[in-house]
């Protein structure tokens, strides 16, 4: 899985934005121009958020992130097909952030840490509880994803967690919001 993304099901993008050689997301004028049009096209794009709230929003921005170049590109597809083609992810996913949680969680340790299998199961429920928190105010593009999040939220009626609907595109949304959505969480001093 270290070495292809489609086990994510991500398919390749047949323009999909790829850095000259030794030339980094941050150092790319290409790169900053397709940033520039997201901004742009998020922000004059309707959605069910206040004005207000939009503008109080985090707001995702790649220029001068330190991420593997195929995160780029897959960020940038995801954004693409929501915003540009307006097609939404069917819900819910094949394999949802859960499950990636679990599979995380469960990956061999070492023998000489065996309290890691511990921190990790910690972390792959704190993943899903703040994947649950931030998945409709942060991490869905347009109005559509938001209909479609309130639909499947009335269908269940109260019992109803993001993690167990939503798939890798939008985990990839939240890890790479994570730095700015981190301090928006209280934490008690026991966690």
């Amino acid at each position: 899985h270290a070495t292809d993304p489609s086990w994510l099901g991500f398919v390749p993008d047949v323009d999909a934005y790829v850095p000259k050689e030794g030339e980094t997301f941050e150092d790319s004028e290409r790169f900053k121009e397709l940033c520039a049009a997201a901004v742009t096209r998020l922000e004059s794009t309707p959605t069910l958020q206040t004005m207000e709230h939009r503008s109080s929003t985090p707001r995702m921005d790649l220029r001068g992130a330190d991420m593997p170049a195929r995160l780029g590109r897959a960020l940038i597809w995801d954004w693409r097909q929501v915003c540009e083609q307006r097609k939404s992810h069917g819900l819910p996913a094949e394999t949802t952030v859960r499950d990636i949680a679990t599979m995380f969680s469960t990956l061999p340790t070492s023998k000489a840490s065996p309290s890691n299998t511990e921190a990790k199961q910690r972390f792959a429920t704190a993943l899903c509880k703040y994947f649950d928190h931030f998945a409709r105010s942060h991490l869905l593009y347009d109005d559509k994803e938001v209909k479609q999040y309130d639909r499947l939220a009335k269908e269940h009626r109260g019992s109803f967690s993001a993690a167990d609907a939503y798939g890798p595109e939008h985990l990839m949304r939240l890890l790479a919001l994570f730095p700015t959505l981190l301090p928006l969480v209280r934490v008690s001093a026991e966690r």
